[in-house]
């Protein structure tokens, strides 16, 4: 575990077993044990099991994750399909869709803005004077 955490800095893993997500471990429930009795232990002794909480369907729009990283505390959300880990969503990932999702939005707003007003007339013409 030490490999991961050092490696991949992030505070929370999965478990899967034949891509099934099976629960979490943090590096919280890891300082549970002693650095030095790690090698005595295993993941399944410390993981989360009930993961319920922290997961999604794919279907599930950024609200509800939003909704539900709030709830849980969590910043991170397992995404599964009939138990199957299909992947991950963290708040970082949230929160550039939504910036995206408003530059966007910001974006067609002003389109359609300048598309109601008249076209650009061109230069006039006055009539010559005799």
């Amino acid at each position: 575990m030490e490999g991961y955490v050092y490696r991949h800095h992030h505070r929370t893993y999965t478990v899967a077993s034949n891509g099934t997500l099976e629960g979490v471990i943090s590096t919280e429930a890891l300082a549970q044990y002693p650095r030095s009795e790690w090698a005595l232990h295993t993941v399944a002794e410390a993981m989360r099991r009930d993961v319920e909480p922290i997961t999604l369907r794919p279907d599930d729009d950024a609200l509800k994750a939003l909704e539900q990283m709030q709830r849980t505390g969590s910043t991170r959300l397992m995404v599964t399909d009939n138990g199957r880990l299909v992947g991950i969503v963290s708040l970082k990932d949230l929160l550039r869709f939504l910036e995206l999702k408003l530059e966007l939005e910001t974006s067609d707003q002003a389109d359609q803005r300048s598309s109601t007003f008249p076209p650009r007339l061109g230069r006039r013409e006055t009539p010559a004077h005799p």
